[in-house]
């Protein structure tokens, strides 16, 4: 409901959530794995280096889906592009987890 956003904790979480997609996508702009990563506001987006080209249906996909999917998290990958929006009632021990995992897949 749009009374959520008139909630300050939800701002509260929405500027947290921001600084840790923006602190994580930084970090991985010099990892070897990854040609391009970004973030605008609580998306966070990671395109995956590899042989093919970049497109939605780059062979990589089922490789993260399935990577992720036996972690207990649903991402749903574009291609070699890995988006992650978190809920904002996400925290920060999940969205760590997640980033985690990331790292880890990379």
């Amino acid at each position: 409901s749009l009374n959520l956003l008139r909630e300050g904790k939800t701002w509260q979480n929405i500027h947290r959530i921001s600084a840790m997609q923006t602190s994580f996508a930084e970090r991985l702009k010099t990892h070897s794995a990854v040609a391009k990563s970004e973030s605008l506001g609580t998306i966070l987006s990671i395109e995956i280096a590899n042989d093919t080209e970049t497109s939605y249906f780059n062979s990589l996909r089922k490789e993260i889906y399935q990577h992720f999917l036996q972690k207990n998290i649903l991402l749903r990958p574009l291609g070699n592009i890995l988006y992650f929006l978190p809920g904002y009632i996400f925290t920060t021990s999940e969205i760590q987890l997640v980033h985690n995992e990331i790292e880890t897949f990379l």
